[in-house]
């Protein structure tokens, strides 16, 4: 059973997905696209969609562990996030008394997620997701925006065992909810928006 947080957002998400400003948010294949830490990776154990041929990305951790990209976004503009995750549903040898996992979003006003940092999305400590859970939000950025940083972790906080999650069908992208055509919504005086 899937839990569903913010149902209006993921919904409008699913039409405009040609949108999406992250590489390799479906981990079909491979993590490509994504640094990973020693023990992130790409794993064909379970996938969001439950196909035999797709996978999605596994952090195991005793401490602390990610998985980051940095994706281009522009100025005055808000974003939309969409990212499911799911605890480990096997008991694994050792299991971590204290598991968490968290997501963010920080920007930045350089173009590689350099310079200065403008702001963050971020969510933490949420409630254990023993099935898929969708974690979704937005958020605005700075007109000096030129990039982001996305990171997805896994923490075991007691540091005594294992925590393992997975992550899949990832999506940033400008927000479909507020303005489902940029080209009309924007300001004149606003920067170019991407193309629908």
């Amino acid at each position: 059973m899937r839990t569903i947080l913010g149902i209006g957002l993921v919904m409008c998400l699913s039409s405009v997905q040609a949108q999406n400003l992250v590489q390799n948010g479906q981990f079909d294949s491979d993590a490509a696209g994504w640094l990973l830490s020693m023990h992130s990776d790409w794993s064909n154990r379970i996938d969001f969609n439950n196909s035999e041929t797709s996978g999605s990305l596994q952090i195991s951790t005793g401490s602390v562990d990610d998985a980051i990209q940095c994706i281009p976004l522009r100025g005055n503009t808000t974003y939309a996030l969409s990212i499911w995750a799911e605890k480990d549903p096997q008991s694994s040898v050792a299991p971590c008394a204290n598991p968490a996992h968290s997501i963010s979003l920080d920007l930045f006003d350089g173009a590689q997620c350099g310079g200065t940092n403008l702001g963050f999305y971020r969510t933490t400590s949420q409630t254990d997701p023993n099935s898929w859970q969708n974690s979704a939000g937005t958020i605005a950025s700075p007109a000096n925006t030129r990039s982001g940083l996305l990171t997805l972790t896994a923490t075991c906080r007691s540091q005594s065992g294992v925590a393992i999650y997975y992550y899949d069908n990832i999506f940033v992208g400008p927000d479909a909810v507020f303005a489902s055509d940029f080209e009309v919504h924007a300001p004149e005086s606003g920067p170019s928006q991407p193309g629908g």
